[in-house]
């Protein structure tokens, strides 16, 4: 797939959380340009939310410089919280994750919005962003002797539980 020099510039200001508001003002377009850019991403990468565009920023490699491999602290959340952040990552909503948590919906937004004033986050997108680039979405490490690295870990994310295509009938992606 191919993206224009434009649509590279708006995917990496979606992925970094910018509203399409924002995308206009930053790059002097209109706004209905900017949504019109978010759009034709959302089904070249057919996906049906934005917060999708930013685990596919990553898994494209697109953001891979902006990851910060030397943190080395716990994320500011709980493991609660970091299911959470791994199902919105899917493009859940509050009441996918709810149901697939076994939670209501006004719980899920309740940790949604803990979440977005933990981090100082104006929106779900740039939570995401802020996890992916601060290593709280890292891989596990080896029990083996190899360095201990925190690598992203969002190609497994991108695929919801089983549990929930069969709940929804469809996969959210």
């Amino acid at each position: 797939m191919r993206l224009t020099a434009r649509e590279q510039t708006v995917f990496g200001l979606i992925a970094q959380g910018f509203s399409d508001r924002q995308v206009a003002a930053e790059l002097a377009i209109s706004l209905s340009t900017a949504r019109k850019h978010r759009e034709n991403l959302l089904s070249k990468f057919q996906v049906r939310k934005s917060t999708q565009l930013v685990a596919r920023y990553f898994l494209l490699g697109s953001g891979s410089q902006e990851i910060n491999a030397s943190t080395t602290s716990e994320p500011p959340v709980s493991a609660r919280e970091m299911e959470i952040i791994r199902l919105l990552l899917q493009g859940l909503g509050d009441k996918e994750v709810g149901r697939s948590l076994g939670i209501s919906d006004q719980t899920a937004r309740t940790h949604r919005a803990n979440l977005l004033r933990k981090a100082g986050a104006a929106n779900v997108r740039a939570l995401l962003y802020q996890a992916i680039t601060n290593g709280w979405l890292a891989q596990p490490a080896a029990a083996s002797s190899a360095p201990k690295t925190k690598e992203p870990c969002i190609a497994g994310l991108l695929t919801p539980p089983a549990e929930t295509i069969r709940q929804y009938g469809r996969s959210p992606g």
